[in-house]
């Protein structure tokens, strides 16, 4: 009898506590599912205008302000690949390629012979990668290689900054060591479209270095969907861009456009396939 009656006691308190805790959650969940969408700014405009000028306007490796480098024409991938698992290198790259394809409107296709392409992508080892960094993109880009994990390079016409030419370059066993190979899929193809610096001021973002995001977030969607806006043209300044981007901010607000840059950032094909 003193044993049941034990165990129907604690079955209570059991209860008690599991209808507390589903209470909590009913109450912190949503406000935690608005904090995740809203996070950091990047419905507020000047947050976003800030966010474009770090990562679009600067340069890692210069000081000052750049004009706006963009692409304008298809844009044709060739993967060279120096160690195994190819199949899922290729497979994470097109399902990536496939979202800023939808983001940005661009052609954006493979090709098998390197003459025909100008990205040029290359999955390699560690042991490697400098030699290819340097026979790519020079010698200081080479000397950079220390401290990173994967690179990109993008060359432009001096006369339009339009884009012409990105490599990329990953050394999969560092990469995976470091739990940074989808990362280094993302951000590097990504950057190679004229996202060209990283900034701590951007968050949450993959352009962020001290942020744990591998997936494009809304704020990296909403800068790639504002630099490939037809309205913004190679070679704009920041004065010239101010008011463009201004505009296209407030019709993406009209036109319901901003209320589904969390939908694509959450449902991106390649955190799909990955179940994140």
């Amino acid at each position: 009898m003193k044993v049941t009656l034990i165990s129907h006691w604690c079955f209570n308190i059991l209860k008690k506590i599991g209808l507390f805790l589903l209470i909590v959650f009913s109450i912190v969940y949503p406000i935690f599912s608005d904090a995740l969408e809203r996070n950091s700014g990047w419905r507020d405009l000047p947050f976003v205008e800030n966010a474009f000028s770090d990562v679009v306007l600067e340069s890692e490796f210069s000081s000052g302000l750049t004009p706006a480098l963009k692409w304008e024409n298809p844009i044709k991938v060739w993967v060279k690949h120096d160690v195994g698992n190819e199949e899922l290198h290729n497979h994470l790259l097109s399902l990536h390629l496939q979202q800023l394809r939808k983001l940005t409107g661009l052609s954006i296709t493979k090709v098998s012979k390197r003459y025909e392409a100008n990205m040029l992508i290359f999955f390699t080892k560690q042991a490697l990668w400098k030699d290819i960094v340097r026979r790519e993109m020079g010698e200081k880009s080479a000397e950079n290689t220390y401290g990173s994990t994967c690179m990109f390079n993008i060359r432009s016409e001096r006369s339009t900054s339009r884009i012409v030419q990105a490599v990329i370059v990953i050394p999969v066993d560092q990469a995976r060591e470091q739990g940074k190979l989808v990362s280094c899929i993302v951000e590097e193809t990504t950057q190679a479209l004229g996202l060209k610096n990283d900034s701590d001021r951007s968050f949450p973002s993959v352009f962020n270095d001290h942020t744990p995001d591998i997936f494009l977030t809304p704020l990296d969607i909403t800068l790639v969907k504002l630099l490939y806006s037809p309205e913004v043209k190679a070679g704009m300044n920041k004065t010239t861009l101010k008011p463009i981007l201004i505009r296209r901010y407030k019709e993406m607000q009209r036109n319901g456009e901003l209320d589904e840059i969390y939908s694509q950032s959450i449902y991106s094909p390649l955190r799909q396939y990955l179940g994140m």
